[in-house]
């Protein structure tokens, strides 16, 4: 069974090995597999996966399941191989998913796919050998921990009345790759994130992170993130007991990175057939702008959506506010349309599929070397660093150095079209 692989009944999934999978499926009384409870995902971005010679397994998952039942046909032992790997672009540390997993009796505690598969994107399996089936049903059950728990696919063998019972992952764990080390001093720039899921996924703090200390500055901390999904800045302002405020007030940071959608504000207008920028949201830079530069600290503003498609007028008001605090302005919006505008699935090989919400693969890697830029003032061309999620996911080489090149690029032309302020040595460092 391919869990969470949605294929027309009657079909199956024929691996590299010649093996043919079934499509996952919800259990109803009498059927002979599926799942309950839980939801479908695929991870559809063109990324490597590790530790198997048939990552296309890996790209559909099942998840928050409570149990997945599979009919065997006589009473006695089974051998159980679960296959699963940490797909989800947001989580980039072990111990972000973890849950026990139950076979027919035999649990194994605390499985974290991260950990077992050595990073992102790698695959483990894990095999419950001997075990017993006395009623015709196996049973695989979930207790989730940390997050939701997971699974890509199963397989069920008839195992010898006599094979012992035992648990063990059969996957060597891939070497990851090693980042140059943080230089041992005690100003290393401290950045804050405050944003939603367009920050979180594809881990854009901690790639970013990874570029400056692998590239020419190496002295970024691991960044700090106050994110939650799907919110605005007007959702941090207007909830209770928010602390993004205090935490800024704090003080403890050289840049804060606040990250705004402008285009999901809805008190806006139409003149001369554009959308005016939402008075609401541009209130709302100026509060955090006065916020961040009350304590010394520097503010960037990520901006989501094309500020092209607005109203001149509106957006001036917008580059104003950079002008009056000092804020570096990172219009990744208009990037991404650019590139989307530029048709380069068939002339460069990349691919820009998302799930209809965040960036894919390759602007995801945009993003980031727009961060690079926008705190740092380097070009990211020829950085040794094509990787996203901090150091898991690499990119094709030469896509890398394309993307790079055009980062550069278009930061240049923003330059001019919004009079952006340059990216300097931030206010204090490490106080």
């Amino acid at each position: 069974m391919v869990c969470g692989l949605s294929l027309p009944a009657g079909y199956s999934y024929l691996a590299e090995d010649g093996a043919s999978w079934l499509p996952d499926r919800d259990y109803i009384d009498g059927a002979p597999y599926g799942g309950v409870g839980g939801a479908h995902g695929s991870h559809r971005a063109v990324i490597t996966y590790r530790n198997t010679t048939d990552p296309a397994l890996y790209r559909h998952e099942r998840y928050g399941l409570h149990e997945y039942k599979v009919a065997v046909p006589t009473a006695g032992r089974y051998t159980v191989r679960l296959h699963l790997s940490e797909g989800f672009e947001s989580l980039y540390q072990p111990g972000q998913r973890v849950f026990d997993v139950t076979c027919a009796g035999q649990t194994m505690q605390d499985v974290d796919p991260f950990r077992l598969g050595g990073g992102l994107a790698r695959a483990t399996v894990i095999e419950f050998a001997g075990v017993e089936v006395n009623d015709g049903m196996l049973s695989i059950t979930i207790h989730n921990k940390v997050q939701q728990g997971l699974l890509n696919a199963i397989e069920v063998f008839t195992a010898a009345p006599e094979t012992p019972t035992s648990i063990r992952t059969l996957t060597q764990v891939a070497q990851r790759p090693v980042l140059a080390p943080l230089p041992v001093q005690s100003n290393l720039r401290r950045v804050l994130y405050i944003g939603n899921s367009h920050t979180f996924f594809w881990c854009i703090p901690e790639t970013v992170a990874a570029m400056v200390n692998t590239g020419q500055q190496r002295d970024w901390q691991q960044p700090y993130r106050y994110l939650h999904g799907g919110w605005l800045l007007n959702n941090f302002l207007t909830y209770p007991n928010d602390r993004s405020l205090a935490i800024i007030a704090a003080g403890k940071y050289d840049w804060v990175v606040t990250q705004e959608t402008f285009s999901a504000y809805t008190d806006s207008e139409m003149i001369d057939g554009f959308s005016t920028l939402s008075p609401l949201a541009l209130a709302n830079v100026e509060r955090y702008a006065k916020a961040i530069t009350a304590v010394g600290s520097r503010m960037m503003l990520y901006a989501i959506g094309d500020l092209r498609k607005f109203q001149p007028a509106s957006v001036q008001k917008l580059i104003d506010l950079t002008h009056k605090y000092d804020i570096v302005l990172l219009p990744v919006g208009d990037a991404w349309a650019s590139l989307t505008e530029r048709e380069l699935v068939d002339t460069h090989g990349l691919t820009l599929v998302n799930d209809g919400v965040h960036s894919g693969f390759h602007l995801g890697y945009l993003t980031a070397c727009l961060h690079y830029i926008a705190c740092t003032g380097l070009s990211p061309i020829d950085h040794p660093f094509p990787y996203l999620v901090g150091q898991e996911l690499p990119l094709d080489p030469e896509q890398a150095a394309y993307i790079q090149r055009l980062a550069w690029e278009w930061y240049q032309q923003y330059r001019v079209r919004y009079g952006l302020i340059s990216a300097v040595t931030p206010i204090k460092s490490g106080n």
